[in-house]
């Protein structure tokens, strides 16, 4: 069996992941950017990246949330929250290699507002403080493609570190004090008038 992958590992595969499927449907599209595409592109380029890894690893991709959260021992008494959408699915589901399972990644598209995100949010933060100290899960993450255009008073590059420091910031407001919120972004591509770039926010406990 191979070793634990780290954590800093998967989010740079994540990352990486979002970047490919960006370059990937501008080539196949003749030149669309990945904000035209589907979601389920991006989820599908991050679990090849992923699973590309060297170490022990497996993941799953639309996994029912309620199985996933009674296989982590994320279940207690008393009725689940709303949030958690338990009749719903996880975009994608990183296992430890003991079969139990390690971290959820939930996948966004053209993210220019917070309230695209907060469902996530809270639904990551009850995924981590559910039965905690018992489950098995060791992060979340949000993972998105953003991508702008120049307006009349600020660069494209320069709305999206905007946008991204924002973003962080509305985050770590939003999750109990007892989770750790980091923010990494990948390399923001400029071409021509516009710029893009792939993201992920990452909840700890």
């Amino acid at each position: 069996m191979g070793k634990q992958i780290s954590k800093q590992k998967l989010i740079s595969a994540t990352i990486r992941g979002i970047e490919e499927a960006h370059n990937f449907y501008e080539a196949c599209s003749g030149d669309c950017w990945l904000w035209e595409a589907p979601e389920y592109l991006i989820s599908d380029h991050i679990s090849k990246r992923i699973h590309q890894l060297d170490g022990a690893k497996y993941l799953t991709l639309e996994s029912n949330v309620y199985q996933t959260l009674k296989d982590a021992k994320a279940t207690s008494l008393g009725a689940p929250k709303k949030a958690l959408r338990q009749r719903g699915r996880f975009d994608i589901v990183i296992w430890w290699a003991n079969e139990f399972p390690r971290a959820v990644v939930e996948v966004k598209n053209n993210v220019w507002s917070y309230a695209q995100l907060r469902k996530d949010v809270e639904r990551l933060e009850e995924v981590l403080q559910k039965n905690k100290g018992n489950n098995t899960f060791q992060f979340g993450v949000i993972a998105f493609y953003a991508s702008c255009m120049d307006n009349t008073r600020t660069k494209a590059k320069e709305q999206l570190k905007h946008l991204s420091e924002t973003l962080l910031s509305k985050v770590k407001e939003h999750v109990s004090q007892s989770l750790r919120v980091e923010m990494v972004r990948g390399r923001i591509t400029v071409v021509c008038d516009s710029a893009w770039v792939a993201i992920c926010f990452v909840l700890t406990h």
